[in-house]
């Protein structure tokens, strides 16, 4: 099977989406991991204060709204922050020649899958890739679970039956994909 396409740095910026969502989680939890250790700190305080002063219920009810401001406020902000810098890798990636733009050619022989553009011929055995899905009109095959390594356009198969061939196939070939 081969397959012909040309490779653009909108098509990668997009189908990263989901890799980038799952960096992104890592984000959120040690926001709010560190947002609950804060809010306890906060908690245990109020409750050795209360031995002094006379604190109600009002006290940790604000400590608790406090927290989750904080907690939304972080993921507002990571969102914001974080969507520029992945763009930016991307654009790093093709000036370090990591990602070549342009015409490439995806053809599978036997076991392996053999990626050519301009530049290079990266041959893949294809039992070692991890996972393969659909996200933002790309067909994206992971070596690693999360990082994209290909990226096809699903604008590159002649229609819906041989992009599910091609899908199949690969999984097929694959040890890890079920």
């Amino acid at each position: 099977m081969k397959i012909k396409y040309i490779n653009n740095r909108d098509l990668n910026v997009k189908a990263r989406e989901k890799y980038n969502k799952v960096v992104l989680k890592s984000y959120y939890t040690i926001g709010i991991i560190v947002t609950t250790a804060i809010l306890l700190l906060g908690l245990y305080a109020t409750y050795k204060l209360s031995d002094f002063y006379i604190t109600g219920t009002g006290s940790y009810i604000k400590l608790i709204l406090i927290a989750v401001i904080i907690d939304i406020i972080f993921i507002k902000y990571i969102k914001v922050k974080t969507k520029p810098i992945f763009e930016h890798s991307v654009d790093k990636m093709i000036e370090s020649g990591q990602l070549i733009i342009g015409e490439k050619v995806v053809e599978i022989i036997d076991d392996k899958m053999i990626c050519k553009d301009e530049l290079q011929c990266t041959i893949y055995n294809m039992k070692s890739f991890e996972s393969i899905y659909e996200c933002n009109d790309a067909i994206v095959i992971c070596v690693q679970n999360i990082a994209p390594t290909i990226i096809i356009p699903v604008s590159a198969f002649d229609d819906e039956g041989v992009k599910k061939q091609f899908i199949n196939l690969v999984k097929e070939k694959s040890d890890y994909i079920k």
